[in-house]
């Protein structure tokens, strides 16, 4: 019994501790790598370290990978947010952190960048899909952290380092894992011991599976051939059936790209899809994506290839590309530009409606309170005393409040009737409440804390009311609210602070920018 409740009460505190990001310990001086899980293999994690310190050595960023069970029901892009800034991942005034988060049993990844964005949305959704949601999807923990982290080196145009050759005396367990055949004739296209098969212009489709049909080739071959007669650009589909998680389609697209872009003046786009690992990208030139919405384009255009069923998806995407070495992608439509206006300058809208309203309601309050006056007996118009001689007619809690300035008073004098109207103008702010007792806006409020408040208790103020004219005093006390936890948002030199005392990072912070993943 004692040994249950004992056990209960661990996944209490267990669950306790992570229940926030700023809860997780960063890794040691020195180390970029923490698996809470113990799921990852050792040469995994070594060569996670080695990748993540020699991006750190080039001064191209900074790169931190957490493993663990669960984010304990916070949501997984803030608690990985809050993880980013309490170990403080990047540089310092440069923020170019990336950290690469795995919450295993919630199947949720988190890929998020420094406030700067060393990589932009459309890398950081290529490198989630193609790598980590991919090779999740596989049950390769390894594999996904390891693609990714070299496609961060990469884009941040680091060099990874390269492989040590393995000791004789090395213990087998210390070996770097084998490839298949089937991943080693594609590993030997990236280190570029063979060419990939060039048949432009005459076919646009390599197949390096032999896996797709004849008639479905053709239908891919005419969106090329169409395009490439009228002079808009070159249009290459790579096809795969592979079950490997290394070399990654990224990787193949860019040696591919690289072999093909010096042969012809005509841009070239590439569409590539891997049918056993749904893995996908599509590669356009860079002058074809200049903004947002056409890296928004892009990456939605990409998104969709990541489906078993490929060929009209890959129909789909070809035409996309062709679309857009042809005129470009299609510009945003302008309801949404002026949607997105309107919503980017709400805050400036707003504040001048509220502006001109309080300036309308200014002016008509003063008009209502200087318009001519007519006495109700005699009908012959009023005098409006100055402010001197309306005094004679205020009672002395009425001059009070005028000299506490909480509210004026306006006197219209008939002569005739010798009859004064007396008006009230309360003060539209003011530090002076109404006073209970004598019931005139002369009623001062201070407070004096008995208790400050913390994150794990309430406070204590005691409040006084002290009446500028009648002279009551009373007194009171109030409980005030517990501090909230700090936040990504909020917490940013805090974080920064304590992330330089890990010593691995250099103080970064990050706003949450980068992509979610769930397989």
């Amino acid at each position: 019994m004692h040994r249950a409740l004992l056990c209960c009460g661990l996944l209490f505190v267990g669950s306790a501790l992570a229940a926030s990001g700023w809860d997780v310990p960063p890794p040691p001086t020195g180390r970029f790598v923490v698996d809470q899980t113990g799921t990852l293999r050792a040469d995994t994690v070594t060569q996670l370290e080695e990748l993540a310190r020699s991006l750190d050595a080039s001064g191209a960023g900074q790169l931190g990978v957490l493993v663990l069970r669960t984010t304990g029901g916070e949501a997984p892009r803030r608690f990985a947010t809050d993880v980013f800034n309490a170990w403080g991942i990047g540089h310092a005034g440069r923020d170019d952190g990336v950290l690469l988060f795995l919450a295993l049993d919630d199947r949720k990844a988190e890929l998020v960048v420094g406030t700067r964005e060393p990589l932009v949305k459309q890398q950081t959704d290529a490198i989630m899909a193609n790598d980590i949601v991919a090779n999740m999807k596989r049950k390769d923990p390894d594999g996904a952290l390891l693609a990714a982290a070299r496609s961060v080196l990469r884009e941040l145009g680091a060099q990874a380092p390269a492989s040590e050759p393995t000791e004789p005396d090395q213990p087998a367990s210390a070996l770097p894992p084998r490839l298949d055949p089937e991943a080693e004739r594609l590993a030997r296209y990236v280190r570029r011991e063979v060419a990939f098969p060039d048949l432009t212009p005459r076919r646009w489709v390599i197949d390096l599976s032999d896996s797709t049909s004849a008639s479905d080739r053709a239908e891919l071959e005419l969106i090329s051939n169409e395009l490439y007669a009228e002079g808009k650009g070159r249009l290459v589909f790579l096809l795969l059936d592979v079950n490997a998680s290394w070399p990654s389609v990224n990787e193949l697209v860019d040696v591919l790209a690289q072999q093909l872009g010096p042969t012809s003046k005509l841009p070239l786009a590439v569409v590539a899809h891997n049918a056993s690992t749904w893995e996908a990208h599509l590669r356009l030139p860079t002058d074809r994506v200049s903004g947002e919405w056409e890296a928004e384009q892009l990456a939605l255009a990409s998104s969709r290839l990541h489906h078993r069923r490929a060929q009209a998806r890959l129909v789909e995407a070809g035409q996309f590309a062709a679309g857009a070495l042809r005129t470009g992608i299609p510009p945003r439509p302008m309801g949404d530009v002026l949607r997105a206006a309107v919503s980017e300058h709400a805050t400036a809208l707003w504040s001048g409606l509220l502006s001109a309203l309080a300036g309308a309601a200014w002016w008509v309050r003063r008009w209502l309170r200087v318009r001519p006056r007519d006495c109700e007996t005699c009908l012959q118009p009023r005098e409006r005393l100055t402010e001197a001689d309306d005094d004679a007619h205020l009672s002395d809690g009425q001059r009070s409040e005028e000299q506490l300035r909480s509210v004026d008073y306006d006197v219209w004098f008939c002569g005739r009737c010798n009859d004064a109207l007396v008006l009230r103008y309360g003060a539209w702010f003011s530090r002076y409440g109404d006073c209970s007792s004598c019931g005139f806006k002369t009623m001062s409020t201070s407070s004096t804390t008995l208790r400050a408040a913390t994150q794990y208790s309430t406070g204590l103020v005691r409040v006084t009311e002290t009446c500028k004219h009648c002279g009551k005093v009373s007194t009171y006390e109030r409980v005030t609210a517990r501090l909230p936890k700090p936040s990504s948002s909020s917490s940013s030199s805090w974080s920064s602070g304590s992330s330089r005392s890990s010593g691995s990072f250099g103080g970064g912070r990050s706003s949450g920018g980068g992509s979610s993943g769930s397989w």
